[in-house]
């Protein structure tokens, strides 16, 4: 599935200054699984992932639908798995 991003409209219903607003700011921040920017998996897995959002970030691992989900991109996936060992979503695996 796609990121679904937040949009200026989102902002207006919930920030009383606009220039608060990170959307309005430029960032982009998926409404759905809520990742911005460089946090962001190449494809949006569905449920909130912030807490994988800095291993994604440091390319250590990504969620590809055509991959199975969540893989590590590094051959070094044993440390991965271990980054990994108390992260759990409902409905993924993060076995590899």
């Amino acid at each position: 599935m796609k990121h679904k991003f937040l949009t200026e409209a989102d902002c207006k219903h919930s920030h009383d200054d606009m220039d608060t607003c990170p959307v309005y700011q430029g960032l982009s921040i998926c409404a759905v699984c809520g990742p911005a920017e460089g946090q962001l998996t190449t494809d949006c897995p569905g449920v909130i992932s912030t807490d994988k959002g800095d291993i994604t970030y440091a390319g250590d691992l990504d969620f590809v639908v055509d991959h199975g989900g969540f893989n590590p991109k590094d051959p070094k996936y044993s440390e991965i798995k271990k980054k990994l060992k108390d992260t759990n979503i409902e409905g993924l695996t993060n076995e590899f």
